[in-house]
C-alpha cells in the first residue's frame, strides 16, 4: 500500500495488526493531506487556465486556508510549493497580486508552528547554524549601510534577511519528522517534474507565446529571434524567467529523487519517482545549462564516493545524458564550445576569436571584475546588490573582454567576498561546512538502523554539494531557494527529531510491503 502519512490515526500504531492495512480509517489517515493536495493542484490549475490567475485566485486561496485549518501541516507542504514553484513572485509579477500579499506567503507556516508549539506544547528548534545565519544577515545589513549608496543597498538586504533568516527559521521548525521531510520532498519533486513537463510540452507544440502563467518563460531576446525565425528553439528558463537560474534550481532535486527512489519500496512509487526525475532532467536539458551538467558530474563522483551508487547505475545515467543530448542538438553544440576556454588563454589571437565563446569570456571578465572589487573592498564588501555598479569601473582591468552595462559576478564564491567581504564569505563558508558535517554524521548515524533518514542526510549532503559545484558559474540570487533547502537540510542533519514521529521504520517496511 502506498503511504505519505506523517502519524497514525486516533494515536494507533501503524504496524499494529489489529488495524488492517486496507481499513478505511488507516486509508483516510494516509492518503487525505495528499489527496487534499492534489485536488486543490489540480482545481487550481484548471481554473488558472480557465479564467485566469485574477479570477481564480481567491477560491483556490480560500480551499487552501480551509485545508490549512483542517490540517495544519498542510500548510507546510502548500507553502513549500508556492515556494519552488515561485507562485508568489509570478502572481505579482504577471498577475498583479500585491507585493506585500505574495511576501506573507511563508508567514502562513505559522499555522503549523503555531499548532505544535503553542496547543501540543513542542519545543522551538535552534539549529548550530542559526546564529551564523544571524551573523550573516547581520552582516549584509552593515554592507548596505557602509555602500556607496545606502537607498539602493538596504532593501535588497532587508528582502534577503526575510528570504533567509526569517525563512530559514519558519521551515525548520514547520517540518518535524522525518516523515514529513519525506512529504516535503514528495512535493518537490512534483514541482520540478510539473515544470519539466511543461516546458517539454511548450517544447513539442512550439507554444512559445504562451508563457503559462509565468511557469514555462523564455528570455525576451529569443521571443524576438522567434519572430525572425520561427524554427528556432529558444533555451527555457521556466518559472524562473533566467534560464541558468531555473537549471541550477531544478538540478538541485535530482539527488533528492535519486536517493528517495533507493529508499521507497512500492513499486507505484518507485515508477512516480523515476518518471518525475526524469522529467526533472529535461527541463535542465531544455535550458542548455552547460553549468548544471558540470555541477551534476561532480554530484555523480560524489555519489560514487560515498558509496550511494553504483558504477551500472552511473553508466544507465550516462546512457540517459547521452539521449537527452542526441535529442537536443542545441545543447550539444554549446557543450562543445566549452572548448573556447582553450582559446581564452592562447597567444594565437586567430585562436581566441574563432574559439572562444563570448559567454565564457564574458563570464572570466566579471569574475575576475569580482575578485578586483573584493581586494578594494576586502572587510564587509560593497553592499548587497552592488557589484552591478561597480562592475564598468573595474571591468577595465580584468581582460578577458569586457561587457557594457551592469553584470553580475556569475560566482558565487567571488561575488560574496566583492559584495559582503571575508566577514560574508567566511561565514557562508562556515555555514556549508557544518551543514554538511552535521549531514554526513547524520547519514553515517542512520545507516543501519532508519534507512529513511540516513538516505533523507544523504540527499540533503549531495543538495548542498550541488549548490557549491552550481556556485562556480552563477551568483547568489533568488536566494529563497537555498535557505529553503538549507532550512531542509537542518531538518535532515537533526540527530534527535522534536517530536517523535508516530511512524516507525518498522511501520514504513510494513506499509512499503503491503499489497
Amino acid at each position: 500500500m502506498i503511504s505519505f502519512s506523517d502519524r497514525s490515526s486516533e494515536g494507533v500504531p501503524l504496524s499494529d495488526s489489529s488495524v488492517p492495512s486496507w481499513s478505511p480509517q488507516r486509508l483516510a489517515s494516509h492518503y487525505a493531506p495528499h489527496v487534499l493536495i492534489f485536488g486543490l493542484t489540480l482545481i487550481a490549475v484548471l481554473l488558472v487556465s480557465r479564467f485566469g490567475m485574477e479570477v481564480a485566485i481567491i477560491p483556490v486561496a480560500a480551499m487552501a486556508v480551509v485545508a490549512m485549518f483542517v490540517r495544519p501541516e498542510i500548510a507546510t507542504l502548500l507553502v513549500i510549493f508556492a515556494i519552488y514553484s515561485n507562485t508568489p513572485a509570478l502572481a505579482t509579477k504577471f498577475h498583479g497580486v500585491p507585493f506585500i500579499a505574495a511576501a506573507a506567503v511563508p508567514l502562513l507556516l505559522l499555522i503549523p508552528i503555531g499548532f505544535r508549539v503553542v496547543l501540543r506544547r513542542e519545543p522551538i528548534f535552534v539549529s548550530r547554524i542559526l546564529w551564523l545565519i544571524f551573523a550573516f544577515s547581520l552582516i549584509q545589513v552593515v554592507g548596505a549601510l557602509n555602500s556607496v549608496r545606502p537607498e539602493l543597498s538596504l532593501r535588497p538586504a532587508l528582502l534577503a534577511v526575510l528570504e533567509g533568516f526569517v525563512l530559514y527559521v519558519l521551515i525548520s521548525n514547520a517540518v518535524r519528522s522525518p516523515e514529513q521531510l519525506r512529504q516535503v520532498v514528495w512535493v518537490l519533486i512534483a514541482v520540478g517534474a510539473t515544470l519539466g513537463a511543461l516546458g517539454l510540452y511548450q517544447r513539442v507544440t512550439g507554444t512559445y507565446g504562451n508563457d503559462y502563467g509565468g511557469y514555462a518563460q523564455i528570455d525576451k531576446n529569443a521571443q524576438e529571434q522567434l519572430v525572425l525565425d520561427p524554427t528556432f528553439q529558444p533555451r527555457q528558463a521556466g518559472n524562473i524567467g533566467v534560464e541558468n537560474r531555473y537549471a541550477h534550481m531544478m538540478l538541485l532535486l535530482v539527488p533528492l529523487g535519486l536517493l528517495l527512489l533507493q529508499y521507497e519500496k512500492d513499486h507505484w512509487l518507485r515508477l512516480a519517482l523515476a518518471v518525475g526525475t526524469t522529467l526533472i532532467a529535461v527541463g535542465i536539458a531544455l535550458t542548455y545549462s552547460r553549468g548544471a551538467l558540470i555541477a551534476f558530474s561532480c554530484t555523480v563522483v560524489a555519489m560514487l564516493m560515498m558509496r550511494l551508487v553504483r558504477w551500472k547505475h552511473v553508466l544507465g545515467a550516462a546512457v540517459v545524458v547521452a539521449l537527452i543530448l542526441s535529442a537536443f542538438p542545441a545543447y550539444r553544440e554549446r557543450l562543445v564550445r566549452l572548448t573556447g576556454l582553450v582559446g581564452v588563454f592562447s597567444d594565437d589571437v586567430r585562436t581566441t576569436a574563432v574559439a572562444s565563446d563570448s559567454a565564457i569570456t564574458g563570464r572570466l571578465n566579471e569574475a575576475t571584475t569580482a575578485a578586483l572589487v573584493f581586494a578594494d573592498h576586502p572587510i564587509v564588501g560593497v553592499g548587497p546588490s552592488m557589484f552591478p555598479y561597480h562592475y564598468e569601473q573595474y571591468s577595465a582591468n580584468a581582460g578577458f573582454g569586457q561587457h557594457e552595462g551592469q553584470r553580475m559576478a556569475h560566482n558565487l564564491y567571488l561575488g560574496l567576498a566583492a559584495e559582503h567581504g571575508i566577514l560574508g564569505l567566511g561565514v557562508m563558508l562556515a555555514i556549508f561546512a557544518v551543514t554538511l558535517h552535521e549531514l554526513f554524521r547524520a547519514h553515517r548515524k542512520w545507516l543501519g538502523s532508519d534507512p529513511l533518514r540516513s538516505n533523507l542526510a544523504a540527499g540533503f549532503f549531495l543538495v548542498v554539494l550541488t549548490y557549491m559545484a552550481v556556485g562556480m558559474f552563477t551568483d547568489f540570487s533568488y536566494v529563497r531557494y537555498f535557505w529553503l533547502m538549507m532550512a531542509l537540510a537542518a531538518v535532515a542533519g537533526r540527530e534527535s527529531q522534536i517530536v517523535e514521529d508516530p511512524v516507525t521504520h518498522a511501520d514504513r517496511q510494513a506499509m512499503g510491503s503491503s499489497p
